[in-house]
């Protein structure tokens, strides 16, 4: 049996920790051995949502490419809500697979593969799939209600933007990078390009928010558009 293990991170989980690619190989390696499969490729998907479907992850193609090529036997992840956090998504994948042959194992459930030809295994699938789904919209729901009582708060919910510091929540000036926007309104105002002026800035060792390769013109546009907004 020749098979893909597919692995995903959600953007929590990626800087929380609570869980790792090391982890899901892991398991995943450990069933493939039990099972005598052969892992003919692993794939991640970092920092993606279970919300976003399959065929949108730059993962979930590759599994799916090579599903549909014909190349593999079965599908290898630690558990359900890895592949999938949407019902319906989660029951066409698993009927079109089913009748191409190909397999699908989760290493919680201990190297059964994945029954939706009876009722029974059909029920539990459904149910695991939904109890994905509804965490996954409770979780989405909690973010909004922490954002919107931030906003009424007058605090920030995002990374802070150039030109400020966020302090206990609040965005406060940062004198320094506000001389900087005042520059670069300036060298706007005179008719320098984005690319200029980002050049300009990188070549006078001015730093950015995040990016330690110098500015872009984007970055520019981000902080003009953020001054048009203010107006």
């Amino acid at each position: 049996m020749k098979a893909v293990a597919y692995m995903r991170l959600s953007v929590d989980e990626r800087t929380t920790g609570s869980i790792s690619f090391s982890v899901q190989a892991e398991h995943i390696e450990a069933l493939a051995k039990r099972l005598g499969a052969e892992l003919v490729e692993a794939v991640q998907d970092n920092a993606i949502s279970g919300a976003v479907p399959l065929k949108k992850r730059p993962g979930g193609k590759r599994v799916l490419a090579l599903a549909h090529t014909g190349r593999i036997d079965a599908i290898f992840a630690l558990r359900q809500e890895r592949v999938f956090r949407d019902t319906r998504e989660a029951l066409q994948y698993a009927d079109e697979w089913r009748q191409s042959g190909i397999a699908i194992y989760f290493a919680e459930d201990g190297g059964v593969p994945l029954d939706v030809a009876s009722p029974s295994g059909r029920l539990v699938y459904t149910v695991k799939a939904a109890a994905a789904s509804y965490e996954r919209e409770q979780t989405a729901l909690r973010v909004r209600e922490n954002k919107a009582s931030r906003r009424l708060q007058g605090k920030t919910y995002c990374a802070p933007r150039y030109g400020f510091d966020n302090v206990n929540g609040y965005e406060v000036p940062n004198v320094q990078e506000q001389a900087v926007v005042v520059r670069v309104l300036a060298m706007r105002a005179a008719g320098q390009s984005l690319r200029k002026i980002a050049k300009a800035l990188t070549a006078g060792g001015i730093r950015t928010k995040k990016s330690t390769s110098g500015w872009s013109a984007q970055a520019i546009s981000d902080i003009l558009s953020r001054d048009e907004d203010k107006r």
